[in-house]
Formats: structure tokens, C-alpha cells, sequence
């Protein structure tokens, strides 16, 4: 999986929005009654709710697992332009993509309209607007919007007894972090007391970067006021970053920039911010690396030691009374996401493998979808066929991971969880790989995608109540009851370990109807049932 790293060959020093965009303010005059008013948010979908004694604290976990608890970020943001969609379609969408997330260094361009309220403090309470002030534009057709984070003297309110003096810096944060719960589960990390707290300004430079938009927007007569919320995602702020260095090394400064940059997305008028929470459980304990677990199948011996959970689940959209909207995924800098013009697909859970140097987790999937009154959310356990059989070498993250495909013909996994029946007897391997069968390419090569449609496609459709998760619910995905009905301690001779998908595999039999799927076997169809690996969970 592809990582998020600073490198002083990224920045691009002294080149101008209207040398990359043809003029990012549009390479015209500006007309009167024409404009956005931007505002910004911060938010997360993992985050607990702020302390009683501290109002204004973040706490919430890292990728790898450190506990992390936000006391202060300020960000000095401010709108810059409004990117005009006047290159063709695949110019511009390279032009965003170099520009978002690394960013590109540019002299301060003036800033046209009501200058910016003040600093964006990440740590104050969920759902607080900060205003960023407007944009004059004039009438034209928009694919983005640049903005900076800026050097600023200005102080916020003081905080405690924190200095929130930027001092000529852009941002300044203030993090604790407890430095031995990486791998612990989130009762234990909870109950860790040791910690360090650190501050850092960083950011004496102007840093330009472009978000863009899910759509074009357009100003014209009709249209004549737009309105944009950027939002900063914190919880991904300090991933990989080496907490200890934070204070003083510019290297580890430099990567705090980059993450900060890469967790924002912007939502135009019609859009509402969307932060999915998953948590992944075995027989609803939470499920960690090399953990056993008891009670599971139904055999003499059933407990099971867990070594692997991840699955990729694809083009998310809600429904509701409205109809159907699919979500647009949010740029991940840990290479967890993917958006195209027709699907989008992340990767949940053990997001690496257990047999990674350091177990990194994504339970998050951040973005946007239009305003509307749905009240489910629905996505697919998979990847989509136009996006699954393809040479995952060069394929984009995170369809990129070797551990999650078989082959050009076969696909991806779909859901990997490895584990091992009876761990203090037999130690019977037991995996559940769920992908497409079926699929052929009109010769014996099994490295070549397939010539059609797979006979067996094994996309499981899921759909959940998306009330509750707005309330604050997780979705979780718990394996206990999907191998509720399957011996884990042993397995018929001359099959694959477990299930894998295979439809001469009798193992497979009481495990993949309850994803939701048909399942044919020895010339039957074995009928779906309702799908028992997801629910939804306060």
C-alpha cells in the first residue's frame, strides 16, 4: 500500500494557480453580486465526544492505534479562487491531483472579498463553523476551490495554558498522545495513563493546495451566490508521525503539513458531509492481531486465534425518499480510498495484515453526498468488475494490495479473514476469502483478466440504517455469526483451508449465504439468507 511522506521535492516553489489552471480567478473581470462565502468545519468519524472536564479536547486513535488527545489546532486557512473548468476534462483532473494532496508553495495571492474571521481551531467542538470569509468571482463554471494555510501573527482566544500565539506561523497544534497503545484494544488504551504532551507551530510559508469538487458548480444570473464548507478531517493529522520528534523536527512538521492538507475535502451548497464509522468484532469482542476468541462454529473446540480481518467495500450511496445518491470518497493520504467518475471503493479493517511491521487499521470512510432525505445506507461487499480484474502492480491504491487478489482472472479478495480453529490443539487453519469464481478468459492462462461477466460474482449488496449512524452509531462487521454454523477445528481433505470461494467447497456452504448470497453447490442453488455480517451499533 502506497504511504503519504514529505519530501522538499514535492513543493514547487514560485509557480502561480494561473500558470497551472489558465488563471484560477477565471482570466476574467470580476463582476458585482458574484460570489461564495466559504466556511469550515472540523470533524471525525472515530472520534469520542469531548471530555466534561475539558469541553474543547479530541480524543481518538490513530491508524497504527496510539491514542492521541487534541488540545489545540489552530489552522490559519483562507480561501484564495474559485478554479475555473476551462482546461478539458483530464487536463484539469491531473491539475487537482498534483495539487491535492501534496499542495504546491506560492507566493500570497490577494485575497478578492470579506477577509477570513480568524484562525480554524480543530479541538473546539464537533460541529462548531468557523467563517472563512468570501470569494468575489465572476459568472463561469467551477471544478475547485484553492485555498492556503497562512502565516498569521493573530492570537485566538487563549486556551488553558496553552500559547495560541501562531507567531508568524500557519498552524499550531497541541496534541497528547500515549505513546504504548498502539495494538492495544480500545478498553486498554482507554485505561492507559502514560502520555507526553507537545506543541508545535509550523508553516512560515504561504502552502496553496486545490480541493475539488464532487461536480461543477455554476455562477451565473440565475445563480449568482455559492456557498462551500471546507472540512478538516483531524483524526488523520498525526499518522505517521513520529510523536516524539513532533516538537522540533521539520522533517516530522513537514509531514503534520502534508496530513493536514490531505484530510480536507470541501462540500459545495447541496452537499452534506458524510463520516462513516466501522468497527470490526469477533462474537462482539473488538477483533485484534493474534487474540482468541471462544465460542466460535460449532465444533468441540472452538476457539480461534485471529491473524487477519480487512474487506473492501464499494460504491456507497444512500437511499431514502429522495432516491438513490452515491457518496464521493474524500482523498485518504494512507491510500485506503478510491474515487472515480463511475465507482468508488475503500479498505477497511486490518488494513495491512497483522504480519505488517506496524498494524495499521482503517475504520473511516470519510466524504460527501447531495442534500436529501435518505435514511439508508447501502454498499457493496467487493469491488466492482470494471475495477477488480486488473494487474494489481500498477493497479491504484488501494487495489494495489497483493494480499487482498489472487490473479488477473480472479480478482480480488473481497473479505479476508484468516484465523486459526482450536489454537491450543490441532491449530487448524481456517480463512475465509470471499471473490468471484466463474470467470474464464477462453484459455488455460489464469493471468489475464476474464473475457465477461464471472458466473459467480459474489457481491454481496448491504444496506443499513444511515438515522442511526448519523446519530452517532458504528458499523460494525462481526465474523462470529457468519461461521456460526461451520466446524473451524477441522476441514474436508484435499479443499482450501476454510472457504475460498469455491463452489466444490463444502466449507463454503454455511458461510457464504449469510453474506447475502446465493451459493451453488454440487448443481444446486443453496438460497441466500440476510446478510449477518454487518450491523448497526450505538
Amino acid at each position: 500500500m502506497s504511504h503519504f511522506s514529505h519530501s522538499a521535492g514535492t513543493v514547487i516553489a514560485a509557480t502561480t494557480c494561473a500558470a497551472l489552471l489558465g488563471a484560477c480567478s477565471g482570466g476574467g473581470s470580476r463582476s458585482a453580486g458574484f460570489e461564495a462565502d466559504i466556511k469550515a468545519i472540523t470533524t471525525a468519524a472515530q472520534a469520542e465526544s469531548p471530555t466534561a472536564a475539558i469541553d474543547t479536547t479530541k480524543t481518538f486513535r490513530r491508524a497504527d492505534g496510539m491514542r492521541i488527545e487534541l488540545e489545540l489546532g489552530l489552522l490559519n486557512l483562507a480561501p484564495v479562487e474559485l478554479v475555473p473548468c476551462t482546461t478539458t476534462a483530464s487536463a484539469i483532473g491531473s491539475v487537482l491531483r498534483a495539487l491535492n494532496p501534496i499542495g504546491v508553495a506560492v507566493a500570497h495571492s490577494d485575497h478578492i472579498g470579506t477577509p477570513p474571521a480568524g484562525p480554524v481551531n480543530a479541538a473546539e467542538a464537533n460541529g462548531n463553523v468557523f467563517d472563512l470569509g468570501s470569494i468575489v468571482a465572476e459568472p463561469g463554471r467551477y471544478c475547485g476551490l484553492t485555498v492556503e494555510l497562512t502565516p498569521e501573527a493573530a492570537t485566538a482566544a487563549k486556551h488553558g495554558d496553552l500559547d495560541t500565539d501562531l507567531s508568524g506561523h500557519a498552524i499550531n497544534v497541541a496534541p497528547c498522545y500515549y505513546p504504548n497503545t498502539a495494538g492495544l484494544s480500545d478498553a486498554d488504551a482507554a485505561a492507559a495513563t502514560e502520555h507526553h504532551c507537545v506543541q508545535t507551530r509550523a508553516l512560515t510559508s504561504f502552502r496553496h493546495f486545490t480541493l475539488p469538487f464532487a461536480e461543477p458548480v455554476e455562477l451565473d444570473d440565475t445563480h449568482r451566490h455559492l456557498d462551500l464548507t471546507v472540512v478538516s478531517r483531524y483524526e488523520e493529522w498525526f499518522d505517521g508521525i513520529d510523536m516524539d520528534a513532533l516538537e522540533s523536527d521539520a522533517v516530522e512538521q513537514g509531514r503534520l503539513i502534508d496530513n493536514i492538507v490531505a484530510a480536507m475535502h470541501v462540500l459545495t451548497g447541496n452537499e452534506q458531509n458524510i463520516a462513516l464509522a466501522f468497527d470490526i468484532e469477533v462474537g462482539g469482542d473488538q477483533a485484534m492481531c493474534n487474540a482468541v476468541y471462544q465460542g466460535i462454529g460449532t465444533g468441540a473446540q472452538q476457539d480461534y486465534e485471529l491473524s487477519d480481518f480487512r474487506f473492501y467495500v464499494s460504491d456507497l450511496r444512500l437511499q431514502g425518499n429522495d432516491g438513490s445518491t452515491p457518496i464521493s470518497l474524500a482523498t485518504r493520504a494512507n491510500g485506503t480510498a478510491y474515487q472515480d467518475a463511475a465507482h468508488n471503493v475503500a479498505l477497511l479493517g486490518l488494513a495491512q495484515g497483522c504480519g505488517a511491521p506496524e498494524v495499521i487499521r482503517n475504520l473511516s470512510v470519510a466524504g460527501r453526498a447531495k442534500q436529501g432525505d435518505y435514511d439508508t445506507l447501502c454498499f457493496t461487499l467487493g469491488v466492482p468488475f470494471e475495477l477488480n480484474h486488473q494487474e494489481v502492480a500498477t493497479a491504484q491504491t488501494p487495489l494495489n494490495v497483493t494480499a487482498m487478489a489472487w490473479s488477473w482472472l480472479s480478482g480480488h479478495k473481497f473479505l479476508r479473514v484468516d484465523g486459526v480453529g482450536d489454537a491450543d490443539g490441532v491449530r487448524q487453519n481456517f480463512f475465509l476469502h470471499l471473490g468471484s469464481t466463474g470467470c474464464t478468459n477462453g484459455s488455460a492462462a489464469n493471468g489475464a483478466p476474464p473475457d465477461g461477466p464471472c458466473g459467480s460474482p459474489n457481491l454481496a449488496e448491504i444496506c443499513v440504517d444511515f438515522n442511526a449512524i448519523r446519530n452517532g452509531s458504528h458499523i460494525v462487521a462481526d465474523i462470529a455469526p457468519v461461521l456460526a454454523d461451520v466446524d473451524i477445528a477441522s476441514n474436508t481433505p484435499d479443499t482450501a483451508a476454510g472457504c475460498m470461494s469455491g463452489n466444490s467447497d463444502p466449507e463454503c456452504v454455511p458461510i457464504l449465504p449469510k453474506l447475502g448470497l446465493d451459493f451453488q453447490y454440487g448443481g444446486n442453488t443453496i438460497p441466500r439468507q440476510d446478510q449477518q455480517l454487518f450491523t448497526v451499533q450505538p
